[in-house]
């Protein structure tokens, strides 16, 4: 229902992608027949589902009922306008609104003295570097299938584009160790190089987070084990 042509051109903002999913749904929508009107919609609602948990949104998609076809076609197709109604006003402003809206609420953090997380210049150069090295290493990498390798890189991309010296979250470079831990249970050892770079983001990260939550010195990072089974 989607082709790979058009699953390599979505936006890696997720909110966008996810309004250009729905956008092209209710392309096909006007042109499918019956008998296709299901499997369209569980193409669309499996995407969806797919660009939510990749970039851990909450968009509460409504369980599939397989044993109640025509009530749940008629939930999708509510759930899926209601969810580009949601989407629309963020992903059909500009760029330069965006990114006003943006600074606007970097500034009101600011000036409300918000707590932020603060990288030093040495760890934002090394948490790039590492960032490229995982990049580097999936993208030459035969061990994953094409659309696992693809969501990773989406999602480092994202990581990066986001880095800046001032935060008021960490949570997207915590689900490193999600992922990390994903890949470690399907590659075991070939996964240590991967997980090596991931702890040693995470080391860096801790310690900006425990530097600003005045925790001692000593406190130890939650990391992965890259020698476990």
């Amino acid at each position: 229902m989607f082709t790979d042509n058009f699953l390599d051109s979505l936006s890696n903002d997720p909110k966008i992608a996810g309004y250009e999913v729905l956008s092209q749904y209710d392309k096909k929508f006007q042109n499918v027949s019956v008998d296709d009107e299901s499997e369209l919609g569980l193409c669309t609602y499996a995407l969806l589902e797919a660009i939510s948990e990749a970039n851990s949104l909450n968009w509460e998609l409504p369980p599939i009922k397989f044993d109640e076809p025509e009530s749940h076609k008629e939930e999708l197709i509510n759930f899926f306008k209601s969810l580009k109604d949601e989407l629309s006003p963020y992903a059909l402003v500009s760029e330069e609104q965006r990114k006003l809206k943006n600074y606007r609420q970097g500034f009101l953090t600011k000036i409300k003295n918000t707590f932020i997380y603060e990288f030093s210049d040495g760890d934002l150069e090394q948490i790039q570097s590492k960032l490229n090295s995982l990049r580097d290493f999936i993208s030459k990498s035969t061990l994953f299938e094409d659309k696992h390798k693809q969501r990773l890189l989406k999602r480092l991309e994202l990581l990066q584009q986001e880095l800046h010296k001032k935060q008021s979250d960490l949570d997207r470079y915590w689900g490193l160790i999600g992922d990390a831990g994903v890949i470690l249970g399907k590659l075991g050892k070939d996964a240590k190089p991967i997980v090596d770079r991931v702890k040693e983001i995470t080391e860096i990260v801790w310690r900006t987070q425990s530097r600003a939550e005045e925790l001692p010195s000593d406190a130890k990072p939650p990391l992965l084990n890259s020698e476990s089974e």
